[in-house]
């Protein structure tokens, strides 16, 4: 069974996607269609901790996610208690060997993941979630900045061209 071929009926498939860096590190929980259900930026030198929260029975995520977590779009609880297919997108760019190591360490399957401008994409999908302020709307796409930084959402970006490989592969 191929990396994207996991058994997803009646589990819930949860991809988890990781924009590595070298001293913060965006995520984001996204189902099996794309849609966002968490994310949020940790610092580097707690991967170890966050990757631990996921090891943990599905009904304590929650709680011990809330120190991470900048967006809450849908709930987790509507991904099964039993999904156990937790796949993980991780960013081929700066920080993702230590991030790479940490997982084979902590048992998480991975799959390098092209994250060539995701932050263009980030920020278009930041756009979609946060409607910008009347008088943004009259400034060119390229100049609204948002008000921090997209880690997250550039995450977001890794796990839907994730799921996109996925798709493609098993047509």
């Amino acid at each position: 069974m191929g990396f994207c071929s996991q058994e997803r009926e009646g589990l819930g498939f949860m991809i988890l996607g990781i924009d590595p860096g070298l001293s913060k590190v965006g995520w984001a929980a996204v189902n099996e269609d794309g849609g966002l259900l968490r994310a949020g930026v940790f610092q580097a030198f707690d991967a170890e901790r966050f990757f631990e929260v996921w090891r943990k029975p599905f009904d304590e995520w929650e709680q011990n996610l809330a120190c991470w977590t900048l967006e809450r779009i849908e709930d987790i609880i509507h991904v099964s208690p039993n999904a156990s297919a937790l796949s993980v997108a991780l960013g081929n760019g700066t920080g993702s060997a230590a991030i790479a190591d940490l997982c084979r360490r902590v048992g998480f399957c991975f799959k390098l993941t092209d994250e060539k401008m995701t932050t263009i994409e980030a920020r278009s999908l930041y756009w979609k979630i946060h409607r910008p302020l009347w008088w943004q709307r009259f400034l060119p796409v390229s100049l609204r900045v948002p008000p921090r930084s997209l880690d997250d959402f550039a995450a977001w970006v890794i796990a839907r061209r994730f799921i996109s490989a996925c798709s493609i592969q098993n047509m």
